[in-house]
């Protein structure tokens, strides 16, 4: 009871830790933003951009995975992939980043609009485009690999039925 301290209050607290958080969040948005080339960066500023062909965004149509199962369906998929791999943004140098971080903002790229993303500030732009581009590569890649393991389950059972049918009529 000789040493008294004195804590700062819960306001100053909440303010204190907002602001901890805020500057981890501006760092964050730094780091991703300086991954991209200057031509990464304007390849990624296409995607916001309507595609020739449709009035969506890329951006839009690289949120839409396969919804069949079927050749030109695992087609799509592999192109959305490919797509999103010649990018050239690879995920070897964020080990320092953090994991969660990273893929909550690549989800809210994936739920938000695109006029919201072309609202925000250039660098946070850049950061919500680069953790998208990231993390959907690997969903593009996982769905293209679901899409081919249930295509070879029907062409397996589909064999399978005519070698019954062969076996039985002998």
């Amino acid at each position: 009871m000789q040493h008294r301290i004195i804590l700062p209050g819960a306001t100053t607290l909440t303010r204190l830790i907002s602001e901890v958080r805020e500057k981890a969040t501006l760092r964050l948005w730094n780091k991703l933003a300086l991954i991209p080339s200057a031509e990464q960066r304007s390849q990624l500023e296409m995607l916001l951009g309507p595609t020739d062909c449709s009035r969506l965004s890329l951006l839009e149509s690289l949120k839409k995975g396969p919804v069949t199962i079927s050749g030109p369906a695992f087609n799509e998929a592999i192109e959305r992939w490919k797509t999103l791999n010649d990018f050239g943004l690879h995920a070897e140098n964020l080990s320092t980043l953090p994991a969660v971080r990273l893929k909550n903002l690549a989800r809210y790229a994936g739920m938000t609009s695109v006029f919201n993303i072309a609202r925000m500030s250039p660098q946070k732009r850049m950061a919500v485009l680069v953790a998208f581009v990231l993390a959907w590569e690997t969903l593009a890649l996982d769905d293209a690999l679901d899409v081919l393991d249930a295509m070879l389950a029907v062409i397996i059972r589909d064999a399978r039925k005519i070698g019954q049918k062969n076996g039985s009529a002998r």
